[in-house]
């Protein structure tokens, strides 16, 4: 049957026909190298529809427009809309190396971006820009061209051509990481405050506790049983497989080393502090240097992530002749620190207020390109810290704007008091899908609860003890899970994290960020963490070799005198029932601190100069003892009120 042109169509036709030439009188507009009246005059296509045997309408239509506008970086930008659907969005195709024919499709994306000069140019509504991320396989350092397509929402095998397309498009291949040879690489943040150069916690522990030269303030306290803000937690968990030990001691610092790479992990991520009131690296990162003098060092990789502390501004003068001379110095150029497989050195900016103006970033991070260029020929790594909260727009800002190579993840904490652990590891999969074609650092979370260190490392006058945000409900078992969703993750995403993943934390006890081995816990959260990405060890050093001590020993208490508590300290070298009695000078028993069996290692418990009934006892010489099957000592303690 021939078909037929209807009455209704004949109308449709001369509709559009007038529409053309009334757009056709406002030509001069040009929008993306494309005028409107390029777009009015362009072939018009017919489709016939089916609707019985015996009718068939044939009707006008016009092919989707819009033009690839740029390539910046490895971003393409652009827009493109249906004239037949004017307010709607449409999908567009991208092809690399070749028409839709012959090209290698690469993606698709929506026009989900608002283009207000696109909706006043062609007087219509709707979100017609996108914005695509070429895929990594494609950022190979080859020259390459892209195809960009406007798909048709009525007949999805017309897509048309967008002006600007093709174009060239180069982009070098993005950081790679192998540590040790490891399927993973995966590293720890290590924060360097457990040492007698951490001034600000030892002043706070000595007016919230009474307590002198004491760096572990609140943490001690509560690990060892103490409750003093009535939270009815149990936290044993944050005493130290080590003790409460000074990273400022080699043999510390040697032993991290042991039990990181014992189970495979690959790197500390210290926080590195520089002081702007002294123009100086703070005190607080002193043990980084027992590090660095380390005969392990060689099992371990590290990175530094510059922190500022002190009231005066750091100036662009500071950063140029001071700070960056320092740590290429000391720290880039150390044979250990974390490069690439062709040797750049990576550094992760983890304050974004290290300067004193944000305008200043962009010229100290090429000022600090430059000068490791010049020492060493090699371009830095330079990561801007993501935390949540942060869109995908948002990186691309500082992406741009700071001329950064990729962001790495930090903590994902809870965003409410007592928001429990599970609920929020939920939320990992949104909060680091927004660094997608980003490099990038992973980030998987032990968990936060800093309540322990309330008034020595956190709070403000009013501030109460529960009213800042804290997990609750932290477990191995949902680590464990937590795990499997980040090594998921990795897998695909190989390129764009290099299989990198920083866990938060070694040694954050204040905090709850832990996966030194503790008391409770042993070796658990670092033999899960090397079960689950199938890590092997770098050194033939055993649990026993690394923690537990040759001979039983008993420490001088600590303080001597004290006036309200003192901390005994212990070495076991096997497993064993241990009692420790408290005496008075007639021989009395005061107290028993502890009556049954401990493990292998180092350990210490607080006597807070009460009796068995809970009673202060007054003043004087006191005698604590160590009694196991094979040891017994004896010492002195003094009470002065």
């Amino acid at each position: 049957m021939k078909a037929i042109l209807t009455p209704f169509a004949s109308m449709i036709l001369v509709f559009f026909t007038l529409l053309s030439i009334e757009v056709k009188a406002y030509s001069d507009s040009v929008l993306g190298g494309i005028t409107i009246n390029t777009i009015a005059s362009k072939e018009k296509a017919t489709y016939s529809i089916n609707i019985d045997t015996h009718l068939k309408t044939q009707l006008l239509y016009y092919d989707p427009t819009g033009t690839l506008d740029t390539i910046q970086d490895f971003i393409a930008y652009g827009w493109s809309y249906d004239p037949d659907v004017p307010s709607q969005s449409i999908e567009v195709h991208f092809y690399v190396d070749g028409t839709n024919e012959q090209g290698t499709l690469a993606g698709s994306a929506i026009t989900d971006i608002l283009r207000e000069d696109v909706n006043q140019t062609f007087g219509i509504t709707g979100n017609h820009g996108f914005r695509w991320f070429i895929p990594q396989p494609f950022r190979d350092g080859q020259l390459h061209e892209l195809y960009v397509y406007g798909i048709d929402t009525s007949n999805p095998s017309i897509n048309i051509l967008l002006n600007g397309a093709p174009k060239e498009f180069l982009i070098s291949s993005p950081p790679s990481i192998q540590c040790n040879g490891e399927p993973y690489n995966v590293g720890a943040w290590y924060f360097t405050g457990w040492s007698p150069t951490n001034s600000f916690v030892i002043g706070n522990t000595e007016l919230v506790y009474g307590r002198q030269n004491d760096w572990w303030g609140g943490v001690r306290d509560h690990a060892l049983g103490n409750d003093p803000w009535g939270l009815h937690v149990d936290y044993s968990s944050r005493e130290p497989l080590l003790g409460f030990y000074n990273l400022l001691d080699q043999n510390i610092m040697d032993t991290h080393i042991l039990q990181a790479s014992s189970r495979g992990v690959s790197f500390f991520a210290f926080y590195w502090y520089w002081n702007s009131d002294t123009n100086q690296e703070d005190e607080v990162s002193a043990p980084l240097q027992t590090f660095i003098s380390s005969s392990l060092k060689n099992y371990m990789k590290f990175l530094i992530a510059p922190i500022k502390l002190g009231n005066a501004p750091m100036t662009l003068n500071m950063w140029q002749n001071s700070v960056v001379p320092f740590i290429m110095e000391n720290y880039l150029s150390d044979s250990a620190y974390l490069k690439t497989v062709d040797d750049r050195p990576v550094l992760i900016f983890f304050d974004s207020y290290f300067l004193d103006s944000i305008d200043d970033w962009p010229i100290a991070i090429s000022f600090l390109r430059n000068y490791v260029i010049g020492q060493t020929g090699k371009n830095p790594v330079i990561l801007w810290l993501y935390q949540e909260g942060q869109s995908s727009y948002d990186l691309e800002y500082v992406f741009n704007m700071m001329n950064v190579d990729g962001f790495a993840g930090f903590q994902l904490g809870p965003i409410i008091p007592a928001e429990p652990y599970e609920q929020t590891l939920s939320r990992w999969s949104s909060f680091t899908s927004e660094r997608h074609g980003f490099f990038h650092f992973a980030c998987a979370s032990t968990g936060f609860d800093r309540r322990p260190w309330w008034q020595i490392g956190w709070g403000y006058p009013g501030e109460g003890v529960n009213d800042r945000p804290y997990n609750t409900g932290i477990s191995l078992q949902l680590f464990t899970e937590h795990l499997y969703v980040v090594k998921e993750y990795l897998d695909e995403h190989p390129i764009e994290t290099s299989k990198t993943l920083i866990i938060y934390a070694w040694n954050e006890w204040g905090e709850g960020g832990i996966i030194e081995p503790s008391v409770v816990h042993q070796y658990e959260y670092l033999d899960t963490i090397k079960s689950v990405f199938g890590l092997s060890s770098v050194n033939e050093v055993e649990n026993d070799q690394l923690i537990i001590p040759p001979d039983f020993s008993l420490s001088q208490n600590y303080p001597n005198p004290f006036n309200s508590e003192t901390i005994i300290s212990f070495s076991l070298p096997k497993d064993c029932k241990v009692e420790l009695p408290i005496y008075n000078i007639k021989g009395q028993l005061v107290k028993m601190l502890i009556s049954h069996k401990l493990g292998a290692g180092k350990h210490s418990i607080i006597w807070n100069g009460t009796d068995k009934n809970g009673n202060p006892v007054s003043s004087g010489v006191y005698f604590y003892k160590i009694e196991t099957d094979n040891y017994s000592k004896t010492k002195k303690a003094i009470l002065l009120k």
